[in-house]
């Protein structure tokens, strides 16, 4: 009768509402809007089981007005399954499926709803047809400061790392961790096989995540035809088995096995630092990368060979983790982790220290304000004025982003704040990411502390400010103005003149918004 709210278990930031069928007597299609107050809700489902009618059409279009985002869900998809399983010679799944969704896309565009995105769905099997999808594009298409709101909350996330003894398991199990092999919480590491039982380590910067050091398969205490089943495999999330040289015929069986429980596994070629300097020692014309690949190379085939379909092999040095192909393993874990649980490897409570520098006069306060969505006339707000402000590096915490902190640098090159200097007296070394503004051209002071930034190893964004005074002014002297040519123009001068740019951005302080790139945030974020 009236809409009913549900809060969701798992997103607590989440409620799902339940609103009156559009068209009933009770709510009438052209008091509908109206009736269930239709502006305060973010996104629209539209939930049919069969045909889509006229009544649901015109829903789509009143809330394509209100610039809000509708999916339409086609339910009790296997009941259609079903009945078209009785009464085809030929039945094709994939095939039914397709036309299904075409003929409702196709109703829809008749009934004049543009580009509509139609999922189909059953409501008790829902890791089956368009539902996993259906979650990904809302989680997409939500605006970004609503984005986090789909984070799920305490969901667990178990990590197997596994393989044969003396492989260098443990080791790579604290250094996935982030914990040295001497550290309290580190997994036991030893020259005989020191892990008699499955053993959980919890990960200190994911609270969720929890890996598990698992005896090595194929010795005599754990023999590879009762591994599975005494290490209760079903538990985990997916897992990496890890191997010092060529993998072995119980690593393989271990990935099939793996593999007919739907998990998700990767074979991790450790130790290659050795393999490294061996080469580099018996090699007349010693090339890395070449070796590298050879062994990579020589593990999928090797894999292959024993039936292992399209093997993922990452060679790492446990020591060096920033060395080869640990960082690839770590996004791929995250890519390829269940929609639910990908979230859990985003660290929690971990701070974020964004620096904003520039010389003075230069709009520097005023841009770390619209950045934080604030007025210079809030009370909250950076001090800004025509003189240098800032005698000192000052915190300004964003509103909806409780972890990031924006600091306000004094200008570089003023006589309080020498360029030769600078670096050191605002402790450069503590923040993550740097932002040089500047109303002008890119000076050599600024070119200088790119290069100091970059060789840090930290990330750098050149922001190119007061940009609308730059468009009034070419408004008035160019006879046939063009908006995007301009602003062209003046972001290519300012790669030319700016040493080792990563982004140059323009923003404009009287519009409070980033006018060419608005990914700066999202690429920050």
């Amino acid at each position: 009768m009236k809409p009913e709210p549900y809060p969701h278990p798992i997103y607590p930031n989440v409620t799902l509402w339940d609103l009156p069928g559009v068209g009933t007597t009770n709510c009438p299609a052209d008091q509908y809007m109206k009736h269930v107050e239709f502006e305060k809700f973010d996104l629209y489902i539209l939930v049919s089981a069969g045909h889509f009618r006229e009544h649901d059409a015109k829903l789509a279009q009143e809330i394509k007005k209100m610039g809000k985002k509708l999916f339409f869900v086609r339910s009790k998809i296997d009941n259609n399954l079903e009945a078209a399983q009785k009464s085809q010679r030929e039945y094709d799944e994939e095939k039914t499926l397709q036309e299904i969704r075409d003929n409702c896309i196709q109703g829809l565009k008749k009934q004049g709803v543009e580009s509509p995105q139609v999922f189909l769905l059953s409501s008790f099997d829902l890791h089956l047809y368009d539902f996993p999808a259906l979650q990904d594009t809302m989680e997409r298409e939500l605006p970004s400061d609503k984005r986090n709101a789909l984070i799920p909350k305490d969901i667990p996330v178990n990590i197997a790392v596994t393989g044969r003894s003396g492989t260098g398991k443990s080791t790579f199990h604290n250094a996935f961790r982030g914990i040295d092999n001497r550290d309290e919480g580190a997994a036991p590491t030893g020259v005989v096989e020191t892990t008699m039982k499955p053993e959980p380590y919890p990960h200190p910067r994911h609270p969720n995540v929890t890996l598990w050091d698992l005896p090595a398969v194929g010795t005599t205490k754990f023999p590879a035809d009762q591994y599975l089943e005494y290490v209760e495999f079903e538990k985990f999330d997916f897992f990496i088995i890890v191997s010092a040289d060529r993998l072995s015929e119980n690593d393989a069986k271990l990935a099939q096995e793996i593999k007919k429980i739907g998990r998700k596994f990767y074979f991790v070629r450790s130790k290659i630092d050795n393999n490294l300097s061996d080469a580099k020692r018996s090699q007349r014309e010693y090339d890395e990368e070449k070796t590298l690949q050879e062994i990579r190379d020589n593990c999928i085939q090797g894999l292959q060979k024993q039936g292992v379909e399209s093997p993922q092999v990452f060679l790492v040095s446990s020591f060096d983790l920033h060395l080869y192909d640990f960082p690839a393993l770590q996004d791929t874990v995250e890519r390829e982790l269940p929609s639910d649980k990908r979230n859990a490897l985003i660290p929690k409570d971990i701070p974020v220290n964004i620096a904003i520098t520039g010389r003075s006069g230069t709009g520097k306060s005023t841009f770390l304000n619209a950045f934080r969505g604030i007025d210079n006339k809030d009370e909250r707000a950076a001090p800004t004025g025509v003189k240098e402000t800032t005698m000192k590096p000052e915190p300004y915490p964003h509103p909806r982003h409780p972890n990031f902190t924006l600091w306000d640098l004094p200008g570089i090159g003023t006589t309080k704040f020498p360029a030769d200097q600078y670096l050191k007296d605002v402790e450069f070394e503590k923040f993550d990411i740097f932002i040089l503004v500047s109303a002008g051209r890119f000076t050599e002071n600024e070119a200088m502390l790119a290069q100091k930034i970059k060789k840090m190893g930290k990330n750098l964004y050149f922001v190119r400010s007061k940009i609308d005074q730059n468009l009034e002014a070419a408004q008035k002297s160019q006879r046939e103005y063009d908006e995007e040519k301009t602003l062209q123009e003046i972001r290519e001068n300012c790669i030319e003149g700016s040493l080792h740019v990563v982004a140059a951005v323009v923003f404009s302080p009287m519009r409070g918004a980033l006018q060419q790139d608005p990914d700066l945030t999202e690429d920050i974020a």
